[in-house]
């Protein structure tokens, strides 16, 4: 975790990326994840970015994202 709302990922090939989630993104079963206390559960799952209340991102769309662009940023 680089700080709330941003986290740094590796990848099993090395490739890494920062991650950022916009603050209006937290909305509906996300709202929770505006909780710095929620956010920082933050674990690796199976290769997705998890939380312990089960919410997870989807690494398909993060590695692309960040071998395109070098970041994945959720808007």
């Amino acid at each position: 975790m680089v700080n709330h709302l941003s986290l740094l990922v590796t990848f099993n090939d090395g490739t890494q990326g920062k991650v950022t989630i916009a603050p209006q993104w937290l909305t509906g079963v996300f709202a929770e994840l505006q909780q710095y206390g929620t956010f920082k559960t933050v674990f690796v799952e199976h290769g997705a970015v998890t939380w312990e209340n089960g919410l997870d991102l989807d690494p398909k769309s993060m590695y692309d994202a960040i071998t395109a662009h070098g970041s994945y940023k959720i808007q």
